[in-house]
């Protein structure tokens, strides 16, 4: 909603979608809808749910990371936001463009995929609800457009200070 070519964008697709399905609409549908699987990848990528370090220590006998010799007893941590800035997201990888996850080249989506998932964590510390999560997300935004076209007095927007930064 802060990006707002991006808002019509969405809401042109979600609008499509509810013309054609109704207001019950299935999850296996919303994952046909690519704007919005671009928005939720985006989005996850740019505010990953885990931001600390997911820190691991290294066995006694000590590792290697990336052909470099790691100590035992060495703390190891993946930071999430450095992560999800990775060269294969493209240019501009601070900057939140859905549009980057509309590509073709099969290569480069399949790494950006494999870069996003750890936003969930990885092996035996990996998000054990990272289905239910995504799930809630392709159906919140569906229902926050339902709810802002209903009858109601509800009406979701972004609050902003004088400054025009997003209001905490």
């Amino acid at each position: 909603m802060s990006h707002p070519a991006v808002y019509r964008k969405l809401i042109s697709e979600i609008d499509d979608a509810f013309a054609k399905s109704g207001p019950e609409i299935k999850d296996s549908y919303i994952k046909e809808m690519p704007f919005l699987q671009a928005c939720i990848s985006e989005s996850l990528r740019v505010h990953p749910p885990i931001s600390q370090l997911r820190e691991r220590v290294v066995p006694h006998e000590g590792d290697f990371l990336n052909g470099y010799r790691i100590p035992g007893g060495t703390f190891v941590g993946l930071n999430m936001l450095a992560g999800q800035i990775h060269p294969a997201y493209g240019e501009k990888p601070k900057e939140y463009r859905p549009e980057r996850w509309l590509i073709t080249d099969k290569a480069q989506l399949k790494q950006m995929h494999r870069n996003l998932d750890l936003v969930f964590g990885y092996g035996s510390c990996r998000c054990l609800g990272v289905n239910l999560a995504y799930m809630e997300l392709n159906k919140i935004v569906f229902e926050v457009w339902l709810y802002d076209n209903s009858k109601t007095d509800f009406k979701f927007q972004i609050l902003t200070d004088a400054n025009g930064a997003i209001a905490l």
